[in-house]
């Protein structure tokens, strides 16, 4: 109802004016469109013009509302898609740290072994983590490229004390072995977000 008043103006002034011209000849003299005697045709012709006026005014005003409520539904829509992006971007980016967690883990446990090989597939694996790790905290916080920095450090002092052959565990190790591990790391420290941590 509250949309249609536009209409139910001009029709409330057509209806006046049909009844203010048809009943009473002395009404008519105050109405506004009438200066002394006219035809039915003449102020019905008024009447509507003047409805008509009243209908696109009021027509224009409804719209205009109606394209206000729809801007405000569009930036509510607006916001609330932003908002889901960035809850989204947060989710995967917290997968991804999830499976980087667990991969340090697995690429830590491979550093203990008394294999050689298995030993450079844990640095390798480090090395990576802190590649992906750079990648993903763009925001400048690198949670594990100071970690992995620190462990490779430990490691290169670990293997460059090596002198009656034996590691810290007591095991016999080779020193071509040490040698073969501290080059890794030093390549690594060359070529990766590791070097920017020195």
């Amino acid at each position: 109802m509250k949309t249609h008043w536009a209409v139910l103006l001009a029709i409330f002034i057509i209806l006046t004016t049909f009844i203010l011209w048809y009943f009473d000849e002395y009404l008519r003299v105050l109405f506004i469109f009438f200066n002394g005697k006219k035809s039915l045709a003449e102020a019905m012709t008024y009447a509507g013009a003047t409805a008509g006026g009243i209908i696109l005014i009021g027509n224009l005003l409804v719209n205009n509302k109606r394209l206000r409520e729809q801007e405000k539904t569009n930036e509510l829509t607006r916001k609330a898609l932003a908002q889901t992006r960035e809850l989204q971007n947060e989710t995967n980016r917290l997968a991804v740290k999830k499976q980087l967690d667990a991969r340090f883990k697995d690429a830590v446990a491979l550093l203990a072994s008394e294999n050689t090989n298995v030993i450079l597939s844990g640095i390798h694996a480090l090395a990576q983590i802190a590649v992906e790790d750079s990648e993903i905290n763009a925001n400048g916080q690198k949670d594990y490229v100071r970690v992995i920095m620190n462990i490779f450090l430990s490691l290169i002092k670990e293997n460059s004390h090596i002198s009656e052959g034996k590691n810290k565990n007591g095991n016999v190790i080779n020193n071509d072995e040490s040698e073969i591990i501290i080059q890794t790391i030093q390549a690594y420290l060359k070529d990766s977000p590791l070097k920017q941590s020195i």
